[in-house]
């Protein structure tokens, strides 16, 4: 009987170690799968993260590109149902935590529309766009043709970023006008009448000697072209979008519980920032105590 009790207690911990193992070798195929995706989706993010595969694309952030990656954020999060914590070692069950709260908050971000809204008082997308000349590594020829790859989509991702707001301002859901002063002039400053006075075009001004002087004049060619075609009409158009029809049409309302489906959108922000399943009020009341 003690033999038999202790061939079962061996089975028992035989099994549950392969069931460990399972759990963390699924864990690990599922971000490591995720991770790529968001190097896909998100080309700038990679080039960030140093990852130069995405370094000639800036991505796509349509409605269509919005929903196909919720879906796919869904489809993880259901996979990540089926991963037991407890059965992942102290520091894997920690990264599953904060992966698990990734996806939650990437499908709230597509559920509340926070999409639709794409700067705030800190940041903003074409502040990000207008970073590309001091984030970007200039090495060699390649990466100044990559430069220039992404200066050349620039205006289908500034179109589609104009699209997203025009949604907003359908539907109400936009920045509050109260704080709108001043949001345009980091715009404004893109909009030039030389080629050679715009920030992006200061990359090319001194570039290394590994790029040849054949080459340094096809490439100084190609990005008076690329900036003054595409990178200043677009930032115009974003301009002229934001002046004619973000500021007259941007809610007078302020709290972001005012917004359609408000209430949803504020307990989305407080589990992203507080990272905590609380109520305002109770923060609210943390603060009075």
């Amino acid at each position: 009987m003690i033999r038999n009790l202790f061939l079962l207690l061996l089975a028992t911990f035989f099994s549950l170690s392969a069931m460990a193992a399972e759990d963390r070798d699924r864990f690990r195929e599922i971000h490591e799968r995720e991770w790529a995706f968001r190097m896909q989706e998100f080309p700038m993010f990679a080039s960030y993260t140093g990852v130069s595969e995405q370094a000639g694309r800036l991505g796509d952030v349509s409605e269509e590109a919005q929903a196909r990656r919720y879906e796919f954020w869904k489809g993880i999060r259901s996979e990540l149902d089926g991963i037991s914590c407890q059965r992942l070692d102290r520091d894997g069950c920690i990264n599953y935590r904060i992966f698990v709260k990734q996806m939650d908050n990437y499908i709230a971000a597509y559920e509340t529309k926070s999409y639709l809204i794409p700067f705030n008082s800190d940041w903003g997308f074409y502040m990000e766009l207008a970073r590309l000349p001091e984030e970007t590594d200039f090495g060699n020829l390649e990466d100044y043709r990559n430069y220039l790859g992404r200066l050349h989509q620039l205006p289908v991702l500034m179109d589609q970023y104009i699209a997203l707001m025009r949604t907003g301002l359908e539907l109400g859901f936009t920045q509050p006008s109260v704080i709108l002063d001043g949001r345009d002039e980091p715009i404004r400053a893109q909009i030039v009448e030389n080629v050679d006075q715009s920030p992006f075009f200061g990359p090319f001004r001194e570039m290394p000697e590994s790029v040849s002087g054949g080459d340094r004049a096809e490439l100084m060619a190609t990005a008076e072209k690329v900036i003054s075609n595409d990178v200043i009409p677009a930032f115009q158009r974003l301009y002229d979008f934001f002046r004619q029809e973000y500021l007259p049409g941007a809610r007078k309302t302020l709290g972001a519980s005012d917004l359609p489906g408000g209430e949803h959108f504020y307990q989305a922000q407080i589990r992203q920032y507080v990272t905590l399943d609380m109520t305002p009020e109770e923060i609210h009341q943390i603060g009075l105590e």
